[in-house]
């Protein structure tokens, strides 16, 4: 009923595709938004650099990639998210220091041995890393 979101009356039509996306089936599928959105939820409690940590913009006038970092004491995490529907490709500032990466979550696939310094995203997708 009302795709899994309510028992009331909803003041917005329901979308007629409510029978194969509704929060059951996303519940079901490990690669759902609902899914994603919890594991980035589960990650920002499990990571109080996140949260807390000092906000540095590093790419301010890149076009299509929001990167940032937040740093807390030793801990740097790194979210790169492409924000635009091309593939583009992130190259770390020179200022930007680190030797590895832990991958904390991504909206892909990702390949462990990537270069973290030079990678392709594609459109839209999302990466967090702990800088080493």
């Amino acid at each position: 009923f009302n795709a899994g979101f309510s028992t009331g009356k909803p003041w917005m039509k329901v979308n007629p595709n409510y029978t194969t996306i509704n929060v059951a089936a996303d519940l079901q599928n490990p690669d759902s938004v609902l899914n994603y959105y919890k594991e980035m939820i589960q990650l920002r409690k499990a990571n109080l650099t996140l949260v807390y940590g000092k906000y540095q913009l590093i790419l301010p006038r890149h076009k299509e990639i929001y990167a940032y970092t937040r740093t807390e004491g030793d801990d740097t995490i790194l979210v790169v998210a492409n924000l635009k529907g091309e593939p583009t490709t992130f190259k770390a500032p020179r200022g930007l220091k680190y030797k590895a990466t832990e991958l904390l979550i991504a909206t892909e696939t990702v390949d462990g041995h990537e270069n973290p310094r030079n990678f392709d995203l594609k459109p839209y997708e999302a990466r967090v890393y702990r800088l080493k």
